[in-house]
């Protein structure tokens, strides 16, 4: 049997990819039909184009990276909760979803844009009645942005025309 918390990961994790998009707010790799994947840039522009849409959501700084960039984060609750121990007062499951960790690995970076869009304006919005989801959509914002061809950096992976490295600022100079 499922715990409550397993059992609404499941849950969200469904709906997330039964979910259509809303097509005036596609990511990158959608509007260039998988060509691409989402630099720093697209990733904020994308967060701030949701909430201009109206979404219930709290953006935040996690930390700054070593070249400077924000490492945003998305706080997503209905209602909106405004510290963590109001949170836990809910008594709702909190999920911590972390992507590109990794920078070439880019497809949690996509998924989680994504599922942001649905939770917030899409078909999932009653989702958060019963959770709190706290997002870190671009964690390696350094190594984000270190684009080169899939063939130079992992040329054994096949992937979309422009891949990051999988190194932060701190490791650039390694070969």
């Amino acid at each position: 049997m499922l715990s409550r918390c397993q059992f609404s990961a499941v849950v969200l994790f469904s709906l997330g990819l039964l979910g259509a998009p809303l097509a005036a707010q596609l990511t990158t790799p959608e509007r260039t039909k998988w060509a691409q994947t989402s630099s720093y840039a697209d990733v904020m522009a994308f967060i701030d184009s949701l909430s201009h849409r109206g979404a219930l959501m709290r953006v935040g700084t996690l930390g700054t990276s070593p070249q400077g960039r924000r490492i945003p984060y998305v706080l997503l609750a209905r209602p909106m909760v405004a510290t963590p121990a109001a949170a836990k007062a809910t008594g709702k499951p909190i999920y911590f979803i972390q992507a590109n960790i990794h920078a070439g690995e880019v497809e949690g970076k996509e998924a989680v844009q994504m599922l942001m869009r649905d939770l917030t304006l899409g078909k999932l919005t009653p989702v958060l009645d019963s959770m709190i989801v706290i997002f870190v959509p671009i964690y390696n914002t350094d190594g984000n942005e270190r684009w080169a061809p899939g063939e130079t950096n992992r040329a054994r992976i096949r992937t979309s025309s422009s891949i990051s490295t999988r190194r932060t600022a701190a490791t650039m100079a390694t070969p």
